[in-house]
């Protein structure tokens, strides 16, 4: 289903429809450019070219967070080498009349730690984020946002908390991150906008939601105390 929502780490069930007559031996193959599993030898999520595409094809390859968008081939050729192919359908993908994107979510909070003191000024939020989500081509179909919440814990009441509403590519104190050997993350510089008076413990929540922020899709929670 195009906008379906999935969690990271489902397995996901492809399945498509060929209509009309055609008289040539037809293989297909399904496509995503978030395939954790592909090679420089093997793009498609079916390593063997499947024989029918009205047959359930269950697949654990579209495991990375973010939105995917779906392609299926059928081509006259079992072999995956484009340049061989001679007849071929595509259906699917991110534009066109009949799109098929799905959106992985996962709230991960990766920074600060849970348990950590932190100076209030600096104070930096990072969950981990789809490698291309600094892609303009990638923003024009992703179906995913952040939000940040700090709840003040006990102590002094009249504490402020704060909220950093639906954060998306446009936002301001908003950034990304990709470094090597780390997840691929969002960054929210919270000490940019939080009062002077917001110290002590505090509980930090990240919803992943859709990209409107209407629908929670999965929330992360951490306990720090800011100083």
């Amino acid at each position: 289903q195009h906008n379906a929502f999935v969690k990271c780490g489902d397995s996901v069930t492809l399945q498509g429809a060929l209509s009309g007559g055609v008289s040539k031996t037809l293989y297909y193959r399904w496509y995503s450019g978030f395939n954790t599993k592909s090679t420089k030898d093997q793009y498609s999520i079916n390593q063997i070219a499947l024989e029918t595409p009205d047959k359930e094809y269950v697949s654990e390859s579209i495991m990375a967070m973010g939105s995917h968008a779906i392609v299926l081939v059928a081509s006259d050729s079992a072999a995956e080498n484009f340049k061989e192919y001679k007849y071929f359908l595509i259906a699917g993908g991110s534009d066109g009349n009949e799109p098929c994107v799905i959106h992985v979510f996962k709230a991960n909070i990766l920074a600060p730690s849970n348990g950590a003191a932190v100076p209030r000024a600096s104070l930096t939020l990072k969950a981990e984020a789809p490698a291309l989500w600094n892609d303009e081509k990638y923003q024009k179909y992703n179906g995913l946002s952040y939000r940040w919440e700090l709840r003040p814990v006990g102590g002094t009441s009249g504490r402020p908390g704060f909220d950093s509403g639906t954060l998306n590519n446009n936002s301001k104190y908003f950034s990304f991150e990709l470094l090597p050997k780390t997840p691929p993350c969002t960054v929210f510089t919270a000490g940019s906008v939080l009062p002077v008076t917001a110290v002590g413990p505090y509980t930090i929540v990240l919803t992943v939601g859709d990209k409107d922020g209407q629908k929670i899709l999965q929330q992360a929670a951490i306990t720090v105390t800011l100083n």
